[in-house]
């Protein structure tokens, strides 16, 4: 079992909170954005607005997180999770190929 079909419904079941999202934009434009470098989320979602200024905020990010698949740097917090998270592609940081397309 994956978690696909439950991400790909939870985008669906918002549907007022995506109006106007285009994931087949969105998400290679996100994908790259994270392969330069691993970023936090806040430092995401402004990088995007500039591409994607009429796209409600919270949508992006929700996006996103639910339809690449990521990973989260690893900080040098012990034993916690830091207020601060930077992720990255995960076939950037586990090194092999991951789809790319919107998870189904």
């Amino acid at each position: 079992m994956t978690l696909g079909p439950a991400l790909s419904s939870a985008v669906a079941g918002r549907a007022d909170l995506f109006d106007g999202l285009d994931l087949d934009r969105l998400l290679p434009v996100a994908r790259r954005i994270l392969q330069e470098r691993a970023r936090d989320f806040t430092t995401l979602r402004g990088l995007l607005q500039k591409e994607f200024p009429e796209v409600n905020d919270q949508a992006r990010g929700y996006a996103v997180r639910t339809q690449l698949p990521l990973v989260m740097v690893p900080t040098e917090d012990r034993w916690a999770f830091p207020r601060i998270v930077d992720f990255t592609p995960a076939d950037s940081w586990l090194g092999s190929h991951t789809p790319t397309a919107p998870v189904s």
